[in-house]
């Protein structure tokens, strides 16, 4: 939070009466993107609240934006998964796929991108939402003044040192290991294409399950890591193959709370790259450990470091 997503905004937001009478713009902008519709042959069978005029024509230009990104740009297990809740009501759930993987049910993309994924899946529309209460990351870690302390096993380089250093005036030192680290960092395998990617992928896995370790693949998003697993599992139908990509599933997260057997894999998102304490069995370690795959080269260092520490920074 004080580097990775020392932008990220956290907003309140309340409904104004009235905002459902805006879906059907929405709807029509979506048409209108789709090239199935003329807006502007129907804007005056649309109904807006008078007090909702000026924040409409100030949004409309945002809409647009949105919902273009929606069509084109975000996907379905990659940026967002659609889940149900407690009320069997399908939603809309973002991934934050690019740092820690987690799945945020309770956060709403602002300014009619929820709203348009919706209408993109034929979900039901929410009525937009207004924010009234916005603090960034930064700005309430500045609050703190001096009185900043931390401990990470992965603080990454020393541009990032020198980051923490400027912004928030703190000094760093390193402490070192109670335990030290034993895993091998193999030569880094670049592929040609996405085909030879996941052959590559599956190729490395089958190799060392075989040898009885187990392995532990870590993916960018939630549809590589299904992908993968279902390659691996057509490959050879014997594997024992578990995901874990959804924090919110009580039936994956059991998938690193339990101890790893020989010829287990699992494949993950970055849930399983960062924070987590793989436990091995005896006959794991005797077989030459966890293998770790890391199918993607992350943003920065300590995304990469924190992935290949699962089990090593035990000193195994």
């Amino acid at each position: 939070m004080l580097i990775d997503e020392n932008n990220t905004l956290a907003r309140l937001a309340d409904q104004l009466p009235g905002m459902e009478w805006l879906n059907p713009i929405l709807f029509g902008i979506w048409r209108c993107i789709e090239a199935q519709d003329d807006l502007y042959s129907k804007r005056d069978d649309l109904k807006i609240p008078e007090h909702l005029k000026e924040f409409v024509n100030e949004s409309i230009p945002i809409w647009i934006d949105h919902a273009i990104l929606a069509r084109a740009e975000y996907r379905l297990d990659h940026h967002y998964m659609i889940k149900s809740d407690q009320t069997r009501t399908k939603r809309i759930m973002s991934i934050d796929f690019s740092n820690t993987g987690v799945v945020q049910p309770s956060t709403t993309w602002s300014d009619g991108l929820h709203q348009f994924l919706q209408i993109k899946h034929g979900l039901k529309m929410t009525p937009l939402s207004v924010t009234s209460n916005y603090l960034s990351n930064l700005g309430l870690f500045m609050r703190y003044g001096k009185n900043i302390f931390g401990l990470t096993g992965t603080i990454g380089s020393k541009e990032t040192r020198e980051l923490l250093h400027r912004i928030y005036q703190v000094d760093t030192i390193i402490i070192p290991s109670f335990k030290e680290k034993r895993h091998v960092q193999l030569k880094a395998i670049i592929t040609a294409d996405d085909d030879q990617w996941l052959t590559t992928i599956v190729s490395e896995t089958l190799s060392n399950a075989q040898k009885q370790r187990a392995v532990l693949i870590i993916c960018e998003t939630r549809l590589d890591a299904k992908t993968i697993s279902k390659q691996i599992q057509r490959a050879d139908p014997t594997l024992f193959v578990r995901l874990y990509t959804d924090n919110t599933n009580a039936v994956e997260s059991n998938v690193v709370e339990n101890r790893i057997e020989a010829g287990d894999i699992i494949v993950a998102t970055n849930l399983a790259g960062r924070g987590t304490d793989l436990k091995t069995s005896p006959s794991v370690e005797t077989n030459g450990g966890l293998h770790v795959c890391l199918t993607y080269l992350p943003n920065n260092v300590r995304v990469e470091e924190q992935a290949f520490g699962r089990t090593s920074r035990q000193g195994q």
